[in-house]
This record gives C-alpha cells, structure tokens and sequence, in this order.
C-alpha cells in the first residue's frame, strides 16, 4: 500500500511541475500586450470562417475546431488583464466557432436535402467577400423561405427546419459579434 502512494504521490508531483513550467513558458513566450494577441487571433477566426465558405468539402472539422479552442485558451489566459475587453473578444471567438460549426452542419445537410443548397450557396458567397452584416440578412430571408417551404411539403422530412435554424443560429451570433468579425484586422 506504501509503494501504490508513492507512485500517486509522484505523480501529481510530476503533474505540478508541468502546470508550473507550462505557466511559466506562457508568461515569457506571450507578449506583454494583450492586444498584440488577440488582434491576430481574431483575424486568424474570421479568415478561418472566409474559407470554411470557400472550401467547406475540404475543410477539416476536426483540426479547426482544435485551432479555436486553441485560440480560445489563449484569449482566456490573457483575458485577466482587462476583463471587459477580455470578455468581449472570447464571446466574439465562441460566436465565430458557432458560426463555422453551424455552417460545417449546413454543409452536410445540403448534400442530403436539395432545398438547402442554394441557402447555402448565397450565404457562402457573402461568408467568402467577407459581408458579415449582409450575412445576417441573407441568412434570415434565407431561414424564413426555407420554413415557407417546409409548411407546403408533405413529405415528413424535417430537413428544411434544420436548415432553417441553422440558417438563423448565424443570423443570430453574426448580428451579435458583427464588430469584432468585421474588425479583423492584423
């Protein structure tokens, strides 16, 4: 029982020396100016949803989502500094993520449902000239057409619904976070 405490005790002892030295590695590696880190990481989350409309075929869902939680981690390590500012830029990066994602599920239920691809098509034409503001237009006249629809198809599928909430989930966050999307600039 002696050597089975020992060996836990190592271990979190291992495991503290790590989180030390992590902190400390971000404590001399980042920049002194909050906002020398986040402005390319906003900029990094707006080109990232500019090619998600680009190439949505192409993109790997799997290692964006891992690049914004990276991003995300790093705005709330420096977030402290200014809690206000800091706050407002992570919900601008959890708006961006909320956006592509949705995005990335419209993409795949165009590929099954017809009546959602050309929502699609027209919101990813805006998304890729980088319009955030007319991205909210269009994605509601879009939304709004696609549950008009829905009510005269018989057919029991509920495709067009999906389509339609995902089409007003980024009206809603790009409405929201249309500044920070709009001023990514490096």
């Amino acid at each position: 029982m002696d050597r089975g405490c020992s060996v836990l005790e190592r271990g979190a002892f291992a495991t503290l020396i790590g989180i030390a030295f992590g902190a400390a590695a971000f404590s001399n590696l980042l920049p002194a100016d909050p906002a020398a880190i986040r402005r390319p990481l906003r900029s990094a989350a707006r080109l990232d949803l500019i090619q998600i409309a680009c190439i949505p075929r192409g993109r790997d869902a799997g290692a964006w989502l891992g690049r914004t939680a990276d991003r995300l981690s790093r705005l709330l390590v420096i977030g402290s500094t200014d809690s206000a500012v800091g706050e407002n830029e992570v919900r601008g990066h959890v708006g961006a993520w909320a956006i592509g994602y949705s995005l990335l599920l419209l993409h795949d239920l165009a590929k099954t449902n017809a009546t959602a691809r050309r929502p699609l098509a027209v919101v990813q034409r805006r998304l890729q000239c980088g319009e955030f503001e007319r991205v909210v237009r269009v994605c509601r006249w879009a939304a709004a057409r696609l549950q008009r629809q829905e009510r005269q198809l018989v057919d029991g599928t509920q495709d067009g619904l999906a389509a339609a909430v995902l089409l007003q989930s980024i009206a809603g966050r790009a409405s929201t976070h249309v500044d920070s999307l709009q001023s990514s600039t490096v």
